[in-house]
């Protein structure tokens, strides 16, 4: 597992949302949360329910357009459980 610093958390875990996940560290607003149900590590890639519509409708792919829009960002462990928790967990 890789490790991030954080500023707010210190050295954790590395974590990655899409850019939407990422805004609810600052605004606390909830926006589906949603992870891959084959990926069993403790930290799921993760992404809001606006993106699983654009990977849905591009056929489940993470295409350029999909991942794109998306925006991955990097966030600690700690960071990505406060967002997870504003809606709770989602698999797809």
């Amino acid at each position: 597992m890789s490790t991030v610093q954080c500023s707010e958390h210190a050295t954790q875990t590395a974590a990655y949302v899409c850019r939407h996940l990422f805004l609810s560290l600052h605004d606390s607003l909830p926006r589906g949360f949603v992870c891959d149900v084959g990926d069993e590590s403790e930290y799921p890639d993760a992404w809001c329910s606006v993106c699983d519509e654009m990977l849905t409708a591009g056929g489940g792919e993470w295409t350029d357009d999909v991942s794109e829009a998306a925006g991955i960002r990097l966030l600690c462990a700690s960071c990505y459980r406060h967002v997870e928790a504003l809606d709770g967990l989602s698999k797809a």
